[in-house]
């Protein structure tokens, strides 16, 4: 039993309320569907110079599931966090496109390798 106490400019007012412990038993399920992921990622380097070694990690958010890399110089890998070794001079555009079931994202940089 709690007693609340209203007061106005002139009268005092005293209530009395009864509290009774209430438990939801109702079970409940909820579904979160899935987002697609944002691609992301890191180089070790931009720019260097040739032959290059570049260390890609992936940074994307959205639990993505597969993970496509194009490096620009007609390479590919399919690994999470892969290494990349350019031997010619030339400006290529690396991107990593990352796929769930809710869909994909891609995302290119460009790497600078000097003579």
């Amino acid at each position: 039993m709690t007693d609340l106490i209203y007061t106005t400019d002139s009268i005092d007012i005293t209530d009395s309320i009864k509290t009774t412990d209430l438990k939801d038993t109702t079970d409940s399920t909820k579904t979160i569907a899935q987002q697609s992921p944002v691609a992301a990622f890191s180089v070790s380097t931009r720019s260097g110079k040739s032959p290059m070694t570049v260390e890609l990690k992936d940074k994307s958010t959205g639990s993505p599931t597969s993970w496509f890399w194009n490096f620009g110089d007609k390479s590919t890998s399919t690994s999470k966090n892969p290494e990349h070794k350019y031997g010619k001079a030339g400006k290529y555009p690396v991107s990593l496109t990352v796929k769930n079931s809710a869909g994909s994202n891609t995302k290119t940089i460009f790497i600078t390798v000097l003579k």
